[in-house]
């Protein structure tokens, strides 16, 4: 595990372990969706691949400490409303989930933690995820990123709305402020930066067709995004983005990782091969390697990029 440099003098980084979710019973087994959050992890289990992409089928929502493998918190939903659904743990033990109904209109719905409806909306957007902060709003990943309160009234939305052609492939709640990464159908990618009052620079991001994981710290930013998962790293001045070398992240010394799911909390990502997951942190990218590597580079000093975010 940890950083080293390949006799190609490549920079090569194996992330930690931290275990599988398991199985809140035989009878939930399959895991339809899994995520990461501050707290731990997140998973809805059906009792198969059929049941978890048909809406009306029994589910189990639950939740994990990090790095425990059993669910500390579960909660049995009779009948889920949409197919192939999408969850994330409200800060009140409540829950929030989403996705298409069988009617095809996107449904939204924040659930107690005994499964009695508090909120819902159809939105006009996809949902592709969700995430939520320490504070009860609930961030939905469609074509655009929008914000909602426990309400779910809609707050905010990133430039442009919602487009055809857009998706939102990561979100980041930091510690200071919200990282969002978009990209186009023509291999476009840029990076949203949001603070407070929802003040939004747009940053390009060149040679990466799709950004689906973003990491931040002390000025740096470290994005990963190509088919065999490679961490770019750099820094941000203004709205433009330097990159100053990357990192091939590997399962081990032959093989590249395998990345299913991903999650971003501040300076650290989950990333899911699909049977358990494993973390990384900015600060292990930049840590002297073993040996030098032609790509070096001095870190920038403090500037204060992060200016407001919720975690």
């Amino acid at each position: 595990m940890g950083l080293r440099i390949s006799g190609d003098n490549e920079r090569i980084h194996i992330p930690r372990l931290v275990g599988r979710m398991e199985a809140p019973s035989t009878d939930f087994s399959f895991r339809g969706m899994a995520t990461h959050d501050r707290l731990g992890g997140v998973g809805l289990w059906s009792k198969d691949l059929k049941s978890y992409r048909r809406p009306g089928t029994s589910a189990m929502l639950t939740a994990y400490e990090l790095g425990h493998p059993k669910p500390t918190r579960t909660l049995l939903l009779p009948a889920v409303p949409v197919r192939s659904a999408r969850a994330a743990r409200m800060p009140d033990d409540g829950w929030v989930i989403g996705g298409q109904t069988d009617a095809g209109t996107q449904l939204l719905r924040v659930v107690t933690s005994t499964g009695a409806t508090q909120a819902e909306c159809t939105p006009l957007d996809k949902i592709d995820q969700i995430v939520t902060d320490s504070d009860g709003f609930v961030w939905v990943l469609g074509s655009a990123l929008t914000k909602y309160d426990r309400e779910l009234r809609q707050l905010w939305q990133s430039p442009g709305g919602i487009r055809d052609d857009w998706s939102t492939d990561a979100v980041n709640l930091g510690p200071a402020e919200v990282l969002a990464a978009q990209s186009d159908s023509d291999g476009n990618a840029v990076v949203l930066r949001i603070r407070d009052g929802h003040d939004t620079a747009v940053i390009p991001v060149h040679q990466v067709e799709c950004v689906d994981l973003v990491i931040a710290a002390d000025g740096w930013l470290g994005i990963a995004g190509d088919i065999e998962p490679t961490m770019i790293i750099g820094t941000v001045t203004g709205e433009a983005f330097e990159e100053r070398f990357r990192v091939r992240l590997a399962e081990d010394d032959r093989h590249s990782l395998v990345i299913d799911e991903t999650a971003c909390v501040g300076d650290t990502a989950y990333l899911d091969d699909g049977y358990q997951w494993s973390v990384l942190t900015l600060g292990e990218l930049l840590a002297d390697p073993p040996q030098p590597a032609p790509q070096d580079a001095a870190p920038p000093p403090r500037r204060g990029w992060f200016g407001w975010g919720r975690d």
